[in-house]
């Protein structure tokens, strides 16, 4: 009995593999490819090309900086005054401020007055409405010296009416009608040469914290009144401030 061969179909398996991978190898490639363009275009258009950073060039002898300002030592000095303000702006406190107002209300009443004299710091002033004819001022604090007072009037009046006005309690002065003050001087002060000032009289009142100076001019054309009201311990620890307070004061002009 004769045996029959079978076909060989191993050449056909590995060709048809061989067929099959260099397919897949194609399409693999392929894919890559396509990866790589997409992901370059997102990288160019997310990205973008660098640019080098402008450089500007400064001709040496102009007067300007890069910056396109005035160089400093090509100013004028007004204009580096005006550039330091700038800088550092100074700001004013309102301490300041008040310190300022006060000094001007205390000038404007010296020179209405036509008068120079000290008048006690660190007090509130204000300047009074009175009867016609009277200028006044008043001030006040919290320490030694609480209230300091000063009056003026054109020509010469007596003390009767100077002392009358002083306790007359309708004048609107800040004290009137809580204090009285004596007829009487205690003291008399010669002015010395050059104040314009004839003499002046000192007045003390029921309330041992007021004290009162009566101040003529030397040729009549005014008369000054200057209250204080301090701590009595004021006037007996600081032996001679109200003397110093007077004496410095001298009238001006005609």
């Amino acid at each position: 009995m004769s045996s029959q061969r079978k076909p060989n179909t191993k050449p056909l398996l590995i060709a048809l593999a061989i067929f099959a991978g260099g397919i897949a190898y194609y399409l693999s490639q392929n894919e890559t490819k396509n990866d790589s363009t997409d992901l370059n275009t997102k990288s160019i258009r997310l990205v973008g090309k660098a640019k080098a950073p402008l450089s500007i060039k400064n001709n040496k002898d102009s007067p300007y900086n890069q910056d396109g300002e005035l160089a400093l030592e090509n100013m004028t000095e007004s204009e580096k005054k005006t550039i330091k303000f700038k800088a550092n702006p100074v700001l004013k406190t309102e301490l300041e401020k008040k310190k300022e107002k006060q000094k001007i209300i205390r000038q404007e009443f010296k020179n209405l007055i036509k008068a120079d004299f000290e008048m006690p710091e660190n007090l509130d002033y204000v300047n009074m409405d009175l009867d016609e004819g009277i200028a006044g001022v008043f001030g006040t604090g919290r320490g030694d010296i609480l209230g300091f007072t000063a009056l003026a009037k054109e020509g010469s009046i007596s003390t009767k009416m100077a002392v009358g006005y002083l306790n007359d309690s309708s004048s609107g002065l800040p004290f009137s009608g809580k204090v009285q003050f004596s007829e009487k001087a205690i003291m008399k002060i010669n002015n010395p040469p050059g104040t314009n000032i004839r003499e002046v009289l000192v007045y003390e009142s029921s309330n041992p914290s007021f004290k009162a100076a009566l101040l003529k001019r030397s040729d009549n054309k005014g008369t000054y009144l200057m209250i204080l009201e301090a701590d009595p311990l004021l006037y007996s620890n600081n032996e001679g401030y109200l003397d110093k307070l007077l004496l410095n004061f001298k009238a001006k002009g005609p």
